[in-house]
């Protein structure tokens, strides 16, 4: 298992911090299309990751189908739906190339 230091730890805090924050204010643009507000939504996620050069984020809302970037080789991934009251809306997932990751590099 790999160690961070301190200063790496809040750096990721950091991050997630900066995301759900950069996510709520973008949320709250309740004027702007869906396709744009998942487009923007999508780059926030990734900016987020741990590896966030070689992430690829993916989502499906609906009608709708978002990528950062298209998907041209294998990859590991994790993907979470999304729920409002109980009913799935769709799913986020986020990738990373099997060539260079595992699914044990996701916390």
């Amino acid at each position: 298992m790999t160690t961070f230091s301190i200063e790496q730890k809040l750096n990721e805090r950091i991050k997630e911090l900066v995301c759900l924050y950069d996510t709520t204010n973008t949320l709250n643009q309740k004027e702007r299309p869906t396709e744009s507000l998942l487009i923007k939504l999508s780059k926030i996620l990734k900016s987020a990751m741990r590896f966030n050069n070689e992430a690829i984020v993916e989502i499906n809302y609906k009608n709708h189908h978002v990528l950062t970037e298209e998907i041209s080789f294998k990859t590991v991934y994790i993907k979470e739906n999304i729920f409002f009251d109980d009913t799935s809306f769709g799913s986020i997932a986020i990738h990373y190339s099997s060539s260079e990751f595992k699914q044990s590099d996701f916390l």
